[in-house]
């Protein structure tokens, strides 16, 4: 097994530099500690593929644990979704200095992603629903207790329900988008910068790619967790969903017919 330094490790993401500027929360904190993260992984094994199925059997495992969050309380879900955020940006990271990036890798990085933060919120809504804490906000605006349980298991899968609805609108367009390209001789490697989008200087686009990103979610999450706002967490982001899978459909239904026809 080759030896890999860490500063090998950091010059290898060169090649997706450029695109986490646009998420300061993962370019400043998360992908630093995923550099580390990685060096200490390489000494086990380099396969990608491995680091991934091992970071879907964790965050399913934080999953489960939310669902237990009357008898575990909300830490050790936090603690393993945490591993698996870092095991996300690991896995990529090995595949770039290994030289190993492959198609399979990148449809297999994004099918866990999907799995783990398609369900973990749902996982919380349904912890939420079987405990019995304070929940200030929904309270606050006169809901009962049975009707609190219920809302906030509503919102969870609310969550779950419109974050695949929406990846699949988008995945569906850009599947549809490469099909009519393909003619027009437009190239693309694995191994080329990814790129950025030709609006990450707006404000908007930058606030909505943000509050979108799982880093973003798990730092919310945490900060809920230490006010004990976790209705709050679940409410916001609920809406934020809904909102974006009728404004995905839109967007993507507008620009197909655009681009397609």
């Amino acid at each position: 097994m080759a030896a890999y330094s860490l500063s090998q490790i950091k010059q290898a993401h060169a090649q997706k530099k450029e695109y986490d500027r646009q998420f300061p929360l993962s370019y400043f904190l998360v992908r630093p500690a995923s550099f580390y993260f990685s060096y200490l992984i390489l000494k086990i094994t380099e396969s990608p593929s491995r680091i991934a199925y091992v970071g879907l059997v964790i965050g399913l495992a934080g999953s489960f644990f939310l669902v237990l969050l009357p008898e575990f309380t909300v830490w050790p879900g936090l603690l393993l979704l945490i591993i698996y955020d870092l095991l996300d940006a690991s896995d990529g990271n090995i595949a770039r200095v290994t030289g190993n990036v492959t198609r399979y890798g990148k449809f297999l990085d994004g099918v866990v992603g999907e799995i783990v933060e398609g369900l973990c919120w749902f996982g919380l809504g349904l912890g939420l629903y079987r405990s019995s804490g304070d929940f200030p906000l929904l309270q606050y605006v006169g809901l009962n207790e049975d009707s609190v349980g219920f809302v906030l298991l509503l919102a969870g899968l609310t969550i779950t329900v419109a974050t695949l609805y929406s990846g699949q609108v988008m995945s569906s367009y850009y599947t549809h988008y490469s099909e009519h390209q393909k003619g027009q001789n437009v190239q693309s490697t694995l191994t080329e910068p990814v790129k950025t989008s030709k609006y990450r200087r707006r404000w908007s686009y930058l606030l909505f790619v943000n509050v979108s990103s799982f880093d973003f979610q798990l730092l919310m999450f945490l900060l809920c967790s230490v006010f004990t706002l976790l209705d709050f967490f679940l409410i916001l982001y609920a809406v934020f969903y809904l909102c974006q899978w009728i404004v995905f459909t839109t967007f993507y239904l507008y620009r197909a017919r655009r681009t397609l026809s």
